[in-house]
């Protein structure tokens, strides 16, 4: 069984909710990457994403920089529009890792960090409203 939930978070379909569990591995992200890409593809507008750790007990299998680079190095999907990483402190400092070691590969990525999946929604919503403003003008 993955240990990486995915799904749409509202009947906009607009955001997608990854839910990790206790004891997730590289082959359940790769597996919800997958699912989330499927979801992705139904629609035709931008997409947010919250990865969410908060189950998980923060930790990280092994091979975490590797894993990141094979990840990051490739494109996001052409719907993706945000990415924000919900967890702990250790979230937050693998998030800025991954920045120093992958500096070419996280450009292409608009990867945020919230403490919070309310947090995280608060910041979607935020961004939506400013691109909202942006197109009216």
């Amino acid at each position: 069984m993955d240990k990486v939930e995915v799904k749409w978070t509202n009947d906009e379909q607009n955001t997608i909710h990854y839910h990790f569990q206790k004891g997730w591995g590289w082959d359940d992200l790769d597996n919800a990457f997958k699912a989330a890409w499927t979801l992705m593809d139904t629609v035709n507008h931008k997409v947010d994403v919250i990865l969410d750790f908060t189950a998980s007990t923060m930790s990280v299998p092994g091979g975490a920089l590797t894993h990141g680079r094979r990840i990051f190095s490739n494109k996001p999907h052409s719907n993706l529009r945000m990415t924000v990483l919900v967890g702990n402190r250790f979230i937050s400092q693998l998030t800025e890792m991954a920045r120093n070691f992958l500096p070419k590969g996280m450009d292409q990525w608009d990867l945020r960090f919230a403490a919070s999946v309310e947090q995280a929604h608060g910041m979607i919503k935020e961004r939506i409203a400013k691109e909202s403003e942006g197109s009216s003008s």
